[in-house]
């Protein structure tokens, strides 16, 4: 049998988070009911941009799920608008850039989610913390 170790090195899951960083990212933005799995948004998400605001709760959402805090990951644009407290008329075209930049996905009925392949560029978009 050949010795591979060279490329074993080039193995990745493509499927697993770098979670402490996920959780970096978050940690001033959102928070995570632990009873719920819902979202608690900071005074420091009232700040960001919607853009910004959308990409925090579908971060937050992917992170209740990998907590086991929730099983449905996808969310609805009209549970997006209710949460973060945005317009309709801004959300809708918010998630069709975040979608067509493939920064965010969609499934068969319409809503949307992080996928694990995305979470990177997802958290690149926030505002980084230069602390």
């Amino acid at each position: 049998m050949a010795d591979h170790s060279e490329l074993s090195s080039l193995l990745v899951d493509r499927d697993r988070v770098d979670e402490a960083r996920l959780a970096a990212a978050l940690r001033d933005l959102v928070h995570i009911d632990q009873a719920t799995g819902s979202l608690v948004k900071t005074e420091a998400f009232e700040k960001l941009k919607s853009r910004e605001k959308l990409l925090s709760l579908l971060l937050g959402r992917k992170a209740a799920e990998i907590l086991e805090l929730v099983t449905d990951l996808p969310v609805s644009a009209k549970e997006l608008t209710e949460v973060s407290g945005l317009p309709k008329g801004t959300v809708h075209p918010a998630l069709r850039d975040l979608k067509l930049s493939r920064t965010v996905s969609q499934d068969e009925e319409g809503r949307y989610f992080v996928a694990p392949g995305q979470v990177l560029a997802a958290i690149k978009s926030l505002p980084q913390d230069d602390a």
